[in-house]
């Protein structure tokens, strides 16, 4: 991790950074490091499709990174061929594979020690009960096996995701192990936690 300057007067650990979805793909990730260190900013959290071309070589990337005194935050998943469905125990061995894989391979060497996930589309009909037990299941193993590489797994609940509602979110709560899962708390998922805690 790179070394910041404080820009919070308050809290000096509180680091200030930027999803690459303002810029998407009309630059490149080398434009999103110049662009978020010229802005005085800490961090990206690049979408996969942004860092793809540098997957077989993260360390030449993590230079890039470094030299502009900016931090990987982590990557949003969903890389080419890696699997985010995490409700179907047909393709939930695949998730598991893909996210462990993808966490060796190119986080645990950029030193990211969170990763935030997203969990695949919503189903028709919404979230059964079943669906939310294997989709624990599955953020569970990641979880246990990406916490012994330094890495906390947090699940995004997410509009047009399989967890979207408050019942949703408790449920998977719940049925995670808080040792191997964490909640992150975005700016959307903020909101939404505000909202049940008003509900309470």
């Amino acid at each position: 991790m790179a070394s910041h300057k404080s820009l919070d007067p308050e809290n000096p650990d509180i680091l200030y950074g930027s999803t690459s979805s303002l810029w998407d793909a009309r630059h490149s990730i080398e434009w999103g490091i110049k662009r978020i260190a010229a802005l005085g900013l800490q961090g990206i959290e690049p979408y996969a499709k942004q860092i793809e071309q540098h997957r077989s070589n993260p360390l030449a990337l993590k230079e890039k990174f470094t030299a502009a005194n900016v931090t990987l935050i982590d990557v949003s998943n969903g890389a080419k061929n890696q699997s985010t469905n995490f409700i179907d125990p047909e393709e939930t061995e695949k998730t598991i594979e893909d996210h462990v894989a993808f966490a060796r391979d190119f986080l645990q060497p950029f030193g990211c020690d969170l990763w935030k996930c997203n969990m695949g589309t919503r189903p028709v009909g919404g979230t059964t009960e079943d669906q939310l037990k294997t989709l624990a299941d599955t953020l569970n193993e990641i979880g246990r096996q990406t916490i012994d590489m330094g890495i906390r797994l947090a699940p995004h609940p997410h509009i047009w995701g399989p967890v979207e509602r408050e019942h949703e979110v408790r449920g998977m709560l719940d049925l995670t192990d808080p040792d191997y899962v964490w909640l992150l708390p975005t700016p959307d998922t903020c909101v939404l936690a505000a909202w049940i805690l008003s509900k309470s």
